[in-house]
């Protein structure tokens, strides 16, 4: 079994806990699952936050969410190399760079018939106004590094590096698994706020006239599933209908993943598509912006924990059992409570996917020593200061100077893997 905590929403503030009308909710909080922890509920294994992690993207935000990340991992015993992490509209330094002319840019991308022709134009006609679409992620860029949760096209930009089309995907990804009942895990992280400002759509009466915010093709047009027994997951801000050409992005995500994360709505909810071949988790907010003030009892604070297995039907047919335990604040007694109504179960069929010509391999995990994992070695790698020294001891001469740090660590990290020469590096990290 996995089990992941997920939140999204959280909406930090640098300010005192004093001033804080949520300090209280977020020490239950951490009281809470540290008793599903210690009473024979299990260990849980990720932890997963769908985006609007900061207010307003501030340094000073990041550095208090960072502080009670860590509390969280170790009320729940788990290791910091486990939290994977996505940006939200909040995540944005929305006056950093140029404003006005990016708002301009924005509202384009919306256009759903030349959207994708025009990001790609202006990638290769102006790259200087291209990257400043990235500069407002600057300070979340510089966090999720931590979590190695960060994407190639936005870390160049940022750095201002030249960017590969080819290679530079608006995304990224990470094995979370080897083993769930012989499947290999597969987790993605997308970025769904690049366009987004003060003009965006909502399913509010003031918003509707909105511009709907923008997926790049670079992100899910060359989705490739593996041979052999995989799962994939998605997480990201927005759900579709938020996405100019949501039903296109839907279809193909529905296509590839099996189970889908998303934040962003506040209100907890999952439904699986009319095929059983995904489901869709919609994230409450761990911090909805003044909740706490309101009346509606839909409108407060949730987190989730969600269970993964591998069942068998009789005709001995896998499926991925999800059991959605939704967790709601009470605010008359002040504790989380379970929420039945939101709380689910589903069974989403998967089936090996065998090359024609082959039996479907078995996925080979490498290696490494007792109680360390890969994930373990990436995040502990990328956190140092100056990686430089240590790819060029294992692989003399391979940092390249006209790359980012980030770029250099990740193309180090694959070539590490193509080798299986984790053990080696984790050596000489000691």
């Amino acid at each position: 079994m996995i089990r992941i905590l997920q939140i999204s929403d959280i909406h930090w503030l640098a300010i005192p806990d004093a001033m804080d009308d949520y300090n209280l909710m977020r020490r239950e909080f951490l009281d809470d699952i540290e008793s599903f922890h210690k009473n024979g509920n299990g260990n849980f294994d990720h932890l997963l936050i769908c985006g609007d992690i900061a207010y307003s993207g501030e340094k000073e935000q990041y550095t208090k969410a960072q502080i009670y990340i860590e509390k969280i991992c170790d009320r729940i015993k788990l290791k910091q190399s486990e939290v994977y992490v996505v940006p939200g509209n909040h995540d944005k330094q929305r006056n950093a760079g140029k404003p006005e002319l990016r708002n301009l840019i924005q509202s384009g991308l919306a256009c759903e018939s030349a959207n994708d022709k025009m990001f790609y134009d202006l990638m290769e006609g102006d790259i200087e106004t291209f990257r400043d679409l990235f500069v407002p992620f600057k300070e979340y860029r510089d966090f999720s590094a931590g979590y190695d949760s960060v994407e190639i096209m936005m870390d160049k930009c940022i750095e201002r590096k030249d960017i590969d089309a080819d290679k530079d995907h608006t995304y990224w990804k990470s094995i979370i698994s080897y083993n769930l009942d012989g499947y290999q895990v597969h987790l993605y992280g997308f970025n769904t706020s690049l366009s987004c400002d003060q003009y965006d759509w909502d399913d509010w009466e003031t918003k509707r006239n909105g511009h709907k915010m923008f997926l790049p093709k670079f992100a899910y047009n060359d989705f490739h599933k593996k041979k052999g027994k995989h799962i994939y997951i998605s997480m990201m801000h927005h759900p579709t209908k938020y996405l100019a050409n949501g039903g296109k992005i839907e279809e193909e995500f529905d296509k590839f993943f099996q189970l889908q994360f998303y934040g962003h709505v506040h209100i907890p909810d999952a439904s699986q598509n009319s095929d059983k071949s995904t489901v869709r988790v919609f994230s409450g907010a761990m911090q909805p912006p003044g909740a706490l003030d309101k009346k509606d009892c839909n409108y407060c604070p949730v987190f989730n924990i969600v269970e993964l297995s591998i069942n068998k039907n009789m005709d001995g047919m896998d499926f991925l059992h999800i059991n959605l335990r939704v967790n709601r604040w009470n605010d008359a007694t002040k504790k989380f409570e379970d929420d039945k109504k939101a709380s689910k179960e589903f069974d989403v069929e998967i089936n090996a996917n065998p090359s024609r010509w082959e039996n479907a391999p078995a996925p080979v995990q490498p290696k490494l020593p007792d109680g360390v994992t890969i994930r373990d070695i990436r995040v502990k790698f990328v956190s140092r200061l100056n990686t430089k020294r240590i790819i060029n001891s294992v692989y003399h001469g391979f940092f390249d100077e006209t790359q980012t740090s980030h770029t250099n660590n990740v193309n180090f990290l694959k070539k590490i893997n193509e080798d299986n020469k984790w053990i080696e590096l984790w050596n000489k990290m000691q």
